[in-house]
């Protein structure tokens, strides 16, 4: 059996004074920043990547070490610890061990004061190993293992994706300070880095559209967001002579381009990353960021309403732009994560591959009784209104007519495909068949496969449409778990503003007891609907495909199209609302 070995002399140079060393140092040196800060080997490209990274500024590490330490996979994993635990992470995943009262101490005040960064306290803790201790031996042996393990993926040319990433972690935590421990996981690499032809998908390309992406018809299942921005439309997914009522333009352009990037450092004030790099490298990329007008690509819109178009649907502005970063290999968890409901800035559930974002919360609840103020605001014959936010309860459904097409007296008005305008933006609240064939609805595509992606979720997990394969073959409409609770009243909401809205039991049996007159059937409001677990969806409308991806469904009853996601959400998924045209 082969024996590895690192010099004694840990192999990380101190942070703020490197000397110029060659590439196989600094391939040594980008190793340890994987293993201290996740807990892996680098895969291939990244390793590569890093290392010209450092070559360009001659070792030192300052210059790349935010952009390392600022990606999806560490907020996938890490998201929500507190500064202790982050700090602890770190520990185990150089020593297997938990930090030391005095380390804790040390590294949080530095955490807390902005004196240090994770990244650099990661190094730091790196640098600080004694030679001769087993803490030494345990780093020299976890580094052996990444090194050998990041030439097995390049030799095989494998994947490493969320699934080998888990698996990748768990070995590299198998190795102490034993050479046994060592040698049992260089032993398991061969079995465990399987090559990538073994688990490659052949998926049917959506048509090149030279350009014209006018009421296209998708047919793509390919799950990964990559395949969009390297297939033969290379990125553009562009549209022309587009009809928008809204403003009475007949001649309307749909601006979409699709490209992969390196992206860190999420700034929330400009709404965009700060380090932004645009790769063809599919190895390299950490999304795809999709640049678009958000005007879709088929006839869209509705007239507005009130004096001057003052009242809540606007006129489109086709000047806007929304800059959406789609996260690379997201890893699904397994607990959901809400959309923000948080005006006035857009927080969207998802981008379709038109541009167009879906906005399932509603901005409309039950506040009877506002008579006068902005037209926009007041109440309609059924007590709703808009303009409504966190601080308020029982929220109807914009999208409610589709499950009921008898519903009455509905705030809201759509176009066909479910979009509207509202300060200037034009999103979708549910979806019908935009990107399939008009009768997605009610029958399966015509080409006999499963409803192709059409979009994407805020964690990087794609969004098809109506129809799935199930276990036999079959090809099924994708069914909601939610129902509506049975009783006959709606259960009161302690901390609601404005009293509960009557159902027709409600106004047929106790009128008096409400504040408006119209029954509202159960289901109207987002509080009638629990997850019961009916149906073939989780709670965020996803589920496996016949290939073992996960993503999620449109359904025609509640949610709609997923209302939370099972990944870590990337915040590029909203937006400041444009001004009116």
């Amino acid at each position: 059996m082969l024996k590895h070995f690192f010099p004694s002399r840990f192999l990380f140079l101190f942070l703020f004074s490197i000397p110029a060393v060659n590439a196989q140092d600094y391939s040594a040196q980008v190793q340890e920043m994987y293993v201290a800060y996740y807990s892996r080997p680098g895969d291939p490209a990244g390793v590569d990547f890093w290392v010209s990274k450092l070559a360009q500024s001659s070792g030192n590490l300052t210059a790349i070490i935010d952009q390392f330490g600022n990606s999806t996979e560490y907020n996938d994993r890490f998201l929500g610890q507190s500064d202790s635990e982050l700090i602890n992470n770190i520990y185990l995943n150089l020593f297997g061990r938990d930090t030391d009262s005095g380390g804790m101490e040390f590294y949080l005040d530095r955490l807390q004061s902005g004196a240090m960064t994770l990244v650099t306290i990661a190094l730091n803790i790196s640098d600080g190993v004694v030679d001769g201790t087993d803490d030494a031996v345990i780093v020299n042996n976890k580094l052996v293992l990444a090194a050998a393990y990041t030439a097995e993926v390049a030799a095989q040319e494998a994947e490493y994706g969320g699934e080998q990433i888990a698996a990748a972690v768990e070995l590299v935590a198998s190795v102490n300070s034993s050479q046994s421990s060592l040698d049992s996981a260089l032993d398991s690499l061969a079995e465990l880095v399987a090559p990538a032809a073994d688990n490659q998908i052949d998926f049917d390309a959506n048509p090149n559209l030279s350009g014209q992406f006018r009421d296209a018809v998708l047919v793509n299942r390919n799950p990964d967001c990559r395949a969009y921005a390297t297939d033969t439309n290379e990125g553009d997914y562009n549209s022309s002579q587009i009809t928008d009522i809204s403003s009475g333009i007949s001649e309307s352009v749909s601006l979409v381009e699709i490209q992969m990037v390196i992206a860190s450092n999420w700034n929330a004030s400009i709404y965009d990353y700060e380090n932004v790099q645009t790769t063809t490298d599919v190895s390299l990329a950490t999304h795809c960021r999709m640049v678009s007008n958000m005007v879709p690509n088929h006839t869209f819109g509705v007239e507005v309403t009130g004096p001057n178009g003052d009242g809540w649907i606007n006129a489109i502005d086709h000047s806007d732009t929304e800059i959406t970063y789609i996260p690379v290999n997201p890893v699904k968890t397994n607990t959901p994560t809400d959309t923000p409901r948080n005006p006035p800035i857009y927080d969207f559930d998802g981008i379709l591959l038109n541009g167009v974002g879906i906005a399932m919360d509603s901005g409309f609840c039950y506040q009877p009784g506002v008579v006068s103020g902005p037209l926009s605001l007041r109440s309609n014959a059924a007590g709703n209104a808009s303009g409504c936010g966190p601080q308020n309860t029982w929220f109807e459904l914009p999208a409610y007519t589709i499950w009921d097409q008898n519903a009455e007296n509905m705030a809201a008005v759509f176009d066909d495909y479910f979009g509207h305008g509202f300060v200037a933006t034009y999103h979708y609240h549910a979806l019908t068949h935009p990107l399939q064939e008009d009768n997605d609805q009610t029958h399966p595509p015509s080409n006999g496969q499963p409803s192709p992606v059409i979009g994407f979720a805020a964690d990087g997990f794609p969004i098809y449409g109506h129809w799935l394969e199930n276990e036999n073959g079959e090809l099924v409409k994708a069914e909601s778990g939610y129902e509506t609770y049975s009783e006959n009243s709606r259960t009161p909401i302690p901390t609601a503003l404005h009293g509960t809205p009557p159902t027709p039991w409600d106004i047929a049996n106790n009128p008096e007891g409400f504040d408006s007159d119209f029954g509202l059937d159960m289901g109207r409001y987002e509080q009638d609907w629990f997850f019961s677990g009916t149906g073939n969806l989780d709670q965020c409308n996803g589920t496996y495909d016949r290939d073992g991806n996960y993503g999620y469904y449109i359904t025609d009853k509640y949610p709609f199209a997923p209302p939370c996601v099972f990944g870590a959400r990337d915040p590029s998924f909203g937006k400041i609302s444009p001004s009116l045209p």
